[in-house]
């Protein structure tokens, strides 16, 4: 186990990467080299939908990157963990034998060609109800399987990989998934006029304008705005603007 000083950097170079103030791969080198690691990953799924949203890795090939996400994503066992399981850590052995590693298309499609097969991560917590972020770290192949030390490494550091993943999604949300807005609204049963007024509100345009702009009527607009208003919880113009800039 690393020790405090190794520790407290690690901690803090994950922060600043969540807040937009380094690059990942400061972080996920450093998690690497404390861990004897191969390769590591930072990632983004909505697991609602089954969408890739964000990965960046460090140490793998680059090149295959794309392949990854048009080909393999959808196909990873971690992947798929993450968006049906609660546990916080995840590692190949938690719900895969050697036989089955040997026989999954992503293990020997994409992993083995990196001379990569074992991995162990932290999962997020779910926010906004449908996306879960993750850490992972992959190891060569002369093991079999995760030492328990990496598992142990992981687990203590689980509580910051949680809250630095919720800081870079809600940072990023926007970015990451130009949609989610818009999923963020349907889940409080927002109408599509409904939620193409709210996102107006939100950017700060005035009701006549937008009335105007879309060729509907100013009574029109002002009814779908009681009703937007109604279906947040929301009394006021402010308190509206509030609460979309929180979505």
């Amino acid at each position: 186990m690393a020790d405090i000083r190794e520790l407290s950097v690690l901690i803090d170079r994950l922060y600043a990467a969540a807040h937009g103030e380094e690059e990942w791969d400061g972080a996920l080198n450093r998690l690497c080299d404390l861990c004897g690691a191969r390769a590591a990953t930072v990632e983004f799924h909505d697991v609602v939908e089954g969408a890739h949203l964000f990965s960046h890795s460090i140490r793998l090939d680059q090149a295959l990157m794309p392949v990854y996400v048009r080909e393999f994503a959808g196909r990873n066992p971690r992947v798929r963990h993450l968006q049906t399981s609660r546990q916080r850590i995840a590692f190949d052995h938690l719900f895969m034998t050697e036989t089955e590693m040997d026989r999954d298309p992503f293990y020997a499609g994409f992993l083995r060609p990196q001379g990569l097969r074992y991995f162990v991560s932290v999962d997020s917590a779910l926010f906004d109800r449908r996306v879960k972020g993750a850490v992972a770290l992959q190891f060569g192949g002369k093991i079999s399987g995760v030492q328990q030390e990496g598992i142990d490494f992981m687990t203590v550091l689980a509580p910051h990989f949680n809250r630095a993943l919720g800081v870079f999604w809600r940072n990023n949300a926007l970015d990451l998934d130009p949609e989610h807005l818009d999923k963020q609204l349907a889940a409080f049963s927002l109408t599509p006029a409904e939620r193409r007024l709210a996102r107006a509100v939100a950017a700060g345009e005035r009701l006549p304008d937008y009335a105007r702009r879309t060729g509907i009527s100013i009574n029109t607009a002002y009814t779908h705005y009681a009703r937007v208003k109604g279906k947040l919880d929301c009394r006021s113009r402010g308190e509206l603007v509030g609460r979309l800039a929180s979505l």
